[in-house]
C-alpha cells in the first residue's frame, strides 16, 4: 500500500486521472481483500484456539476490521478526480485477487483438483480482468500516437 501511495502522489502531481484511478482502486481492493482474509483467519483461530492463540485470533480480527474499514479512504480519494465505475472495477478485481491469493496460499483453502472446476475458476478470474480492460480499454490502448495507426486513420 505504501508503494502505491508513492505512485499515487506522482499521479496527483502529474494530474494523471487514469493512473490515480488505478492506484486508488488497487489500494482499496488490497484493503478489502487483506481485511477479509485477516477476519477469516482470526475467526478460524477463534474456534480452535486457547490462551495466547485467542489473543492472536482477536488481533487478526481487529487488523482485518481496520483494513476493511480503511478501504473507503482510498476509494474516495479516487472518486474525487476519477470515474467511479473504473475505480470500483479495479477495486473489485484487486479485492478478489487478494482474497483468492490469501485464501489459497495463506489460509490453505483448497483449489479445485478437478481440471474442469479449476479451469472454470481461472476462466472466471480472467473474465473479470477482461471486463476491466473493456471498461477502460479506450484509454489503455490509445493507438493514435503510433505512426502506423495514425497513417491508417488518415487513409480511412
Amino acid at each position: 500500500i505504501l508503494a502505491l501511495e508513492l505512485l499515487g502522489q506522482r499521479a496527483r502531481e502529474s494530474q494523471s486521472a487514469p493512473l490515480l484511478e488505478l492506484v486508488t482502486g488497487m489500494q482499496a481492493g488490497i484493503c478489502i481483500g487483506s481485511g477479509n482474509a485477516g477476519l477469516g483467519c482470526g475467526l478460524q483461530l477463534l474456534r480452535v484456539g486457547e490462551g495466547f492463540t485467542l489473543v492472536i485470533a482477536v488481533s487478526l480480527m481487529l487488523v482485518g476490521l481496520a483494513f476493511t474499514s480503511a478501504h473507503p479512504i482510498f476509494a474516495n480519494r479516487g472518486y474525487k478526480v476519477g470515474r467511479v465505475v473504473i475505480i470500483t472495477a479495479y477495486l473489485s478485481l484487486v479485492s478478489l485477487a487478494t482474497g483468492v491469493f490469501m485464501g489459497h496460499f495463506v489460509l490453505g483453502e483448497p483449489w479445485p483438483s478437478e481440471a474442469r472446476a479449476s479451469a472454470m475458476r481461472v476462466a472466471g478470474l480472467v473474465t473479470i480482468a477482461a471486463s476491466i480492460f473493456v471498461l477502460n480499454g479506450s484509454e489503455m490502448c490509445d493507438f493514435r500516437s503510433h505512426k502506423v495507426f495514425r497513417k491508417c486513420a488518415e487513409l480511412v
